[in-house]
C-alpha cells in the first residue's frame, strides 16, 4: 500500500467525520475505523492542493485478499451537477466494480494558488470516494485520463450552460412563424426540461466554429457519412425539424446515445437532440446539446448558410 505523507490531523479528522457524517445506511458497512482514517489520509492528500477551476484526482491500489484485490479513487472539484452519475458511470465503461462509494459536499476555503486553509468555511467542493476492484498500472493511469477528460466535459456543460440556454430560446423565436409546434418543443426544453451539454456552429464542410460544452473537447455524432445524409435529408424535405439518435455516447451524467433534433432555420439548418435530458445542436450555423435526467441525451444541431 502507497505510504501517505503526514497531514494535519485537524485537516484528516474533519475529512474522516464528512466522509461518514451523512453516509446513507449500508454505505459505511465493513469500514472500520483504521480503514477510515487511512481513507480520510488519501482524501486529504489529493485535496490539499487545487488550483482554482481544476479538478484533483488519485488512484492507488489497496490491500485485500487474493481473488479480492482493490484500489482507491478520489476526485476533488468545486460542487456542480452530474459529477457522482458521470464518474460512475466512466468507471463502468472500463468494467470495473465499485464496492463503496462516499460523497461528501464540504465548505473549503483555500488561498489563491489553491492550498487548503480550512474545512467548513468557504466554498461547497464535492469529494468523490471510490473503492472499487484493482487494475493494473496500465489500466489505471488509463482510467484516470478517461475521468479527466469526462469530468472536463462535465465543467463545459455546466460553466456554458447559460449561454446554451439562450442560443435554444433564440432557435426558438426563430421557429414561430414556420412551424409553432416545434417552437413549442425547444421551448419545454428550455424550462428546466434539459439540461444544455453543448453547442456549436457547423459549416456545410463539417467545420465547427464557437463550440460550447461538451463540444468544446469532441465534436463528432456520427460517421461523416451519417451527418451528411441527415443535412441532406432536410435541405431535400419541406420540413424544419428532424428527430434522430446519435452514434457518440454522452460522456456527462448517463451514458447512453445522444438523441438529435436537426431543425431548419432561416439562413439554413439547425440540428437538435432531445433525449433523456440532454441537447446538442450542430450544423453549417450551430450545435447545442442538452440533457437532464429524465430524458435520454439530447443533441442539438443548428446549421446555417445551408446550400
Amino acid at each position: 500500500m502507497t505510504a501517505q505523507p503526514r497531514l494535519p490531523k485537524t485537516l484528516v479528522d474533519s475529512i474522516r467525520a464528512a466522509l461518514t457524517t451523512n453516509a446513507l445506511p449500508g454505505e459505511t458497512e465493513g469500514f472500520d475505523r483504521d480503514q477510515e482514517i487511512e481513507a480520510a489520509e488519501f482524501i486529504a492528500s489529493v485535496a490539499a492542493m487545487r488550483p482554482p477551476r481544476s479538478t484533483a484526482i488519485k488512484v492507488e491500489s489497496t490491500g485485500g485478499e487474493a481473488g479480492r484485490r482493490r484500489m482507491r479513487l478520489v476526485t476533488v472539484n468545486e460542487d456542480m451537477p452530474f459529477l457522482v452519475d458521470s464518474v460512475a458511470g466512466a468507471i463502468a465503461a472500463s468494467d470495473l466494480a465499485i464496492h463503496r462509494l462516499l460523497h461528501p459536499i464540504v465548505k473549503i476555503s483555500r488561498d489563491k494558488d489553491g492550498q487548503i486553509q480550512k474545512i467548513g468555511e468557504g466554498h461547497p467542493e464535492s469529494i468523490i470516494y471510490i473503492e472499487l476492484d484493482r487494475a493494473d498500472a496500465r489500466g489505471r493511469q488509463e482510467l484516470v485520463r478517461h475521468l479527466k477528460r469526462v469530468l472536463g466535459d462535465v465543467r463545459a456543460a455546466v460553466t456554458d450552460w447559460k449561454a446554451m440556454l439562450a442560443e435554444m430560446r433564440s432557435d426558438a423565436d426563430s421557429l414561430d412563424e414556420r412551424d409553432s409546434e416545434s417552437a413549442a418543443l425547444l421551448r419545454f426544453l428550455a424550462e428546466n426540461n434539459f439540461t444544455l451539454l453543448g453547442h456549436a456552429d457547423l459549416a456545410p464542410d463539417g467545420e465547427l466554429t464557437k463550440a460550447l460544452g461538451i463540444l468544446r473537447n469532441e465534436t463528432a455524432l456520427w460517421e461523416k457519412s451519417a451527418a451528411e445524409a441527415a443535412v441532406r435529408y432536410l435541405a431535400d424535405h419541406d420540413r424544419p425539424v428532424l428527430i434522430l439518435k446519435a452514434d457518440r455516447l454522452s460522456p456527462v451524467h448517463r451514458r447512453v446515445p445522444l438523441d438529435v433534433i436537426l431543425v431548419r432555420n432561416r439562413a439554413g439548418l439547425t440540428f437538435d437532440n432531445p433525449r433523456n435530458g440532454t441537447y446538442l445542436a450542430q450544423g453549417p450555423g450551430l450545435v447545442s446539446l442538452r440533457r437532464c435526467g429524465i430524458w435520454r441525451p439530447v443533441c442539438r444541431t443548428k446549421v446555417s448558410a445551408w446550400r
